[in-house]
């Protein structure tokens, strides 16, 4: 969301700036760019997003829903004003821990 607000007020709008910027065409860009076939999926479940992804690859694999599955996760805070309303809520940890 911090890239999406960055790149509209930077670069304005045309036809490929929400593909570009929602994370729910991301998994598709990298699959596309991999010649990857298949499903893809993009995940926001927070700080559990890493475990969910490689749950629902190893469910997947197991039930041979496919023969080979790709999995990962990665989260970029670019704005302060994200920093402090999670620091205000008392979500973020003291020691840099999940």
């Amino acid at each position: 969301d911090d890239w999406h607000d960055v790149c509209h007020h930077t670069l304005g709008c045309d036809a490929y700036t929400l593909q570009g910027v929602q994370r729910a065409f991301g998994a598709g860009r990298i699959a596309f760019q991999f010649k990857w076939e298949g499903p893809t999926y993009s995940l926001d479940s927070a700080c559990a997003s890493t475990a969910s992804s490689i749950h629902l690859a190893c469910t997947s694999l197991l039930a041979k829903e496919t023969d080979m599955a790709v999995a990962g996760a990665a989260n970029v805070v670019g704005y302060p004003h994200s920093w402090t309303s999670l620091s205000k809520s008392g979500v973020l940890s003291d020691t840099g821990n999940c």
